[in-house]
């Protein structure tokens, strides 16, 4: 996973459901990206994805 890169949106039923498959490594690699980062992108990518409902 890259601070910016592609996202994938999945409801929070699948993502527990299949969250080994979502996951592949687990705890056991990190994932090198700066978390930080990785929310304030997020934070913008739903701001802009919510404008796609109005």
């Amino acid at each position: 996973q890259m601070n910016e890169g592609t996202l994938a949106e999945v409801s929070a039923s699948l993502h527990s459901s299949k969250t080994g498959i979502l996951h592949i490594n687990g705890n056991k690699i990190q994932s090198g990206i700066n978390r930080k980062e990785f929310a304030n992108y997020t934070k913008r990518y739903w701001r802009r994805r919510a404008k796609d409902f109005y």
